[in-house]
């Protein structure tokens, strides 16, 4: 930073918080302003049973998420996927497809980590035989 390698990209910094808890995967469907939420799935990242060892790009998931239970669900529509959905919309932006939140669930409090436009993999391969109970296919 002092010797402004990256230009004007030094002149602030950003310190987060490290958040102790549990991930989850939340996707839900958007037309721009209603939020159908599917399950919530996590993925297994770590290469060894019990979280242990280096980090994968994926070993697999489950759905549903067990801390992600009706509640939680209704919250993080309420306090996370509805205001982005609505935040969008209201800055020119109207967003329409599926939203993916990767989120960190930190003593019963949702927190974001990230959005992605798109269905996440693996987890989605867990989420969509859900759909043959919901929609009968």
């Amino acid at each position: 930073m002092e010797e402004r390698a990256f230009g004007s990209a030094g002149d602030s910094v950003i310190i987060e918080d490290f958040l102790e808890g549990e991930e989850a995967s939340f996707l839900a469907f958007t037309d721009g302003e209603a939020v159908l939420p599917m399950l919530a799935a996590q993925d297994h990242k770590a290469v060894y049973d019990g979280d242990q060892g280096p980090n994968t790009g994926g070993m697999g998931a489950y759905a549903p998420a067990p801390l992600v239970d009706a509640a939680m669900s209704a919250r993080i529509v309420a306090e996370i996927m509805h205001p982005t959905v609505r935040g969008l919309a209201a800055e020119g932006h109207p967003y329409k497809g599926v939203l993916y939140a990767g989120l960190m669930i930190v003593k019963g409090v949702p927190y974001v980590l990230e959005f992605n436009a798109r269905f996440g993999d693996p987890e989605t391969q867990a989420i969509i035989p859900s759909w043959r109970a919901i929609w009968c296919l």
